[in-house]
């Protein structure tokens, strides 16, 4: 299989996806920080987890929100999305989380 990781292009990503799972992946990288979790404990809850996904997002890899919120309920962690009206209050929102 080699070692590819298969992601959607940047360009076909709309700002909203980009963002999203920019916020998730930090959340995940933290979550990892702080309990020590390394990719056989997070691979136990989550088969198809490998151990270069971690690495892949320090160095600023997007995965997809599907991947993402996969990793981030193994991990004991539970994304809530919400919406808002406008631009200026989704940065907010995006930017507290």
């Amino acid at each position: 299989m080699g070692n590819s990781i298969p992601i959607s292009p940047d360009k076909n990503r709309c700002q909203t996806s980009t963002r999203v799972c920019e916020v998730m992946t930090a959340a995940i990288l933290a979550r990892v920080d702080e309990f020590k979790l390394s990719p056989l404990e997070i691979q136990a809850r989550y088969p198809t987890f490998r151990k270069g996904y971690l690495s892949a997002m320090q160095t600023g890899t997007l995965f997809g929100e599907k991947r993402l919120m996969a990793i981030c309920e193994a991990i004991g962690l539970f994304p809530i999305i919400t919406f808002v009206d406008t631009a200026r209050q989704q940065a907010s929102v995006l930017e507290a989380a």
